[in-house]
Protein backbone atom coordinates (compact mmCIF):
# COMPACT_ATOMS: atom_id res chain seq x y z
CA UNK A 1 0.00 0.00 0.00
CA UNK A 2 2.85 2.43 0.78
CA UNK A 3 4.23 1.84 -2.70
CA UNK A 4 0.93 3.09 -4.09
CA UNK A 5 1.11 6.11 -1.79
CA UNK A 6 4.66 6.96 -2.80
CA UNK A 7 3.80 6.68 -6.49
CA UNK A 8 0.73 8.87 -6.15
CA UNK A 9 0.49 12.55 -5.43
CA UNK A 10 0.26 12.25 -1.65
CA UNK A 11 -1.21 15.69 -1.25
CA UNK A 12 -4.42 14.89 -3.10
CA UNK A 13 -4.92 11.29 -2.02
CA UNK A 14 -8.14 9.87 -0.74
CA UNK A 15 -8.74 6.43 0.70
CA UNK A 16 -11.23 5.86 -2.12
CA UNK A 17 -8.60 6.48 -4.78
CA UNK A 18 -6.01 4.26 -3.12
CA UNK A 19 -8.47 1.46 -2.37
CA UNK A 20 -9.66 1.52 -5.98
CA UNK A 21 -6.09 1.06 -7.23
CA UNK A 22 -5.62 -1.83 -4.81
CA UNK A 23 -9.02 -3.30 -5.65
CA UNK A 24 -10.16 -3.17 -2.03
CA UNK A 25 -13.12 -1.54 -0.38
CA UNK A 26 -12.30 1.82 1.21
CA UNK A 27 -13.09 0.44 4.66
CA UNK A 28 -10.88 -2.62 4.20
CA UNK A 29 -8.02 -0.48 2.87
CA UNK A 30 -8.34 1.87 5.85
CA UNK A 31 -8.26 -1.02 8.33
CA UNK A 32 -5.21 -2.58 6.67
CA UNK A 33 -3.45 0.78 6.52
CA UNK A 34 -3.97 1.52 10.21
CA UNK A 35 -2.98 -2.00 11.24
CA UNK A 36 0.34 -1.82 9.38
CA UNK A 37 1.24 1.87 9.68
CA UNK A 38 -0.18 2.58 13.12
CA UNK A 39 -2.12 5.72 12.21
CA UNK A 40 -5.24 6.33 10.19
CA UNK A 41 -4.96 7.04 6.49
CA UNK A 42 -6.32 10.56 7.04
CA UNK A 43 -3.76 11.29 9.76
CA UNK A 44 -0.93 10.00 7.58
CA UNK A 45 -1.92 12.18 4.63
CA UNK A 46 -2.37 15.20 6.93
CA UNK A 47 1.12 14.62 8.35
CA UNK A 48 2.64 14.46 4.86
CA UNK A 49 0.79 17.63 3.80
CA UNK A 50 2.06 19.50 6.84
CA UNK A 51 5.63 18.28 6.33
CA UNK A 52 5.49 19.61 2.77
CA UNK A 53 4.03 22.88 4.05
CA UNK A 54 6.98 23.32 6.44
CA UNK A 55 9.34 23.05 3.47
CA UNK A 56 7.29 25.54 1.46
CA UNK A 57 7.18 28.05 4.32
CA UNK A 58 10.92 28.51 3.82
CA UNK A 59 10.12 30.01 0.42
CA UNK A 60 9.23 33.64 1.14
CA UNK A 61 7.77 34.25 -2.32
CA UNK A 62 4.79 32.00 -1.47
CA UNK A 63 2.00 33.29 0.74
CA UNK A 64 0.58 31.11 3.50
CA UNK A 65 -2.67 30.99 1.54
CA UNK A 66 -0.84 29.70 -1.56
CA UNK A 67 0.99 27.10 0.52
CA UNK A 68 -2.25 25.90 2.11
CA UNK A 69 -3.76 25.47 -1.33
CA UNK A 70 -0.62 23.78 -2.72
CA UNK A 71 -0.69 21.11 -0.01
CA UNK A 72 -4.37 20.33 -0.43
CA UNK A 73 -6.27 22.63 1.91
CA UNK A 74 -9.25 24.48 0.49
CA UNK A 75 -9.57 26.67 3.60
CA UNK A 76 -6.60 28.51 5.09
CA UNK A 77 -8.24 28.40 8.51
CA UNK A 78 -8.17 24.57 8.47
CA UNK A 79 -4.53 24.62 7.41
CA UNK A 80 -3.69 27.09 10.18
CA UNK A 81 -5.47 24.93 12.79
CA UNK A 82 -3.86 21.66 11.68
CA UNK A 83 -0.40 23.25 11.52
CA UNK A 84 -0.82 24.74 15.00
CA UNK A 85 -1.96 21.40 16.44
CA UNK A 86 0.93 19.52 14.81
CA UNK A 87 3.75 22.01 15.49
CA UNK A 88 2.54 24.23 18.33
CA UNK A 89 2.61 27.45 16.31
CA UNK A 90 0.86 29.10 13.41
CA UNK A 91 2.41 28.85 9.94
CA UNK A 92 3.22 32.59 10.00
CA UNK A 93 4.96 32.22 13.35
CA UNK A 94 6.94 29.25 12.04
CA UNK A 95 7.98 31.27 9.01
CA UNK A 96 9.09 34.13 11.26
CA UNK A 97 11.13 31.68 13.35
CA UNK A 98 13.02 30.87 10.13
CA UNK A 99 13.94 34.52 9.80
CA UNK A 100 11.21 35.62 7.42
CA UNK A 101 8.80 38.43 8.11
CA UNK A 102 5.98 39.15 5.68
CA UNK A 103 7.75 37.36 2.85
CA UNK A 104 11.09 39.17 3.33
CA UNK A 105 14.16 37.71 5.00
CA UNK A 106 14.94 39.61 8.20
CA UNK A 107 18.35 41.22 8.33
CA UNK A 108 20.66 39.36 10.66
CA UNK A 109 22.24 41.62 13.21
CA UNK A 110 25.98 41.20 13.63
CA UNK A 111 27.14 42.74 16.87
CA UNK A 112 30.84 42.76 17.53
Amino acid sequence: MLETLSRSAILSLTIERVSSQLRLSPRHAAVIFKKHIGVSFRSYVRQKRLERAKDLLAQPELSVKEIASNVGYSATSNFDRDFRVAYGQRPRDYRESLGFLRGVRKAVSTKA
